[in-house]
């Protein structure tokens, strides 16, 4: 399995017309993200935490 990557990505439907989003090996965005948040701390490993929604056909439950 390849990586996946975190990115600043252009969209215009988030204010300022950025924002970070999980993207596949080769930098597209995965789809039906809905609220990406990162916290890292002195010392600790970084955390990233990624809402999709899961709409049944770009993702589903499986």
């Amino acid at each position: 399995m390849k990586p996946l990557l975190v990115r600043m990505v252009d969209t215009p439907e988030v204010p300022p017309g950025r924002a970070i989003m999980i993207c596949d090996s080769e930098g597209n965005p995965l789809p039906n993200q809905l609220h990406t948040a990162i916290v890292n701390g002195l010392e600790e490993r970084t955390i990233i935490t990624v809402q999709f929604i899961v709409d049944g056909e770009r993702i589903a439950i499986g």
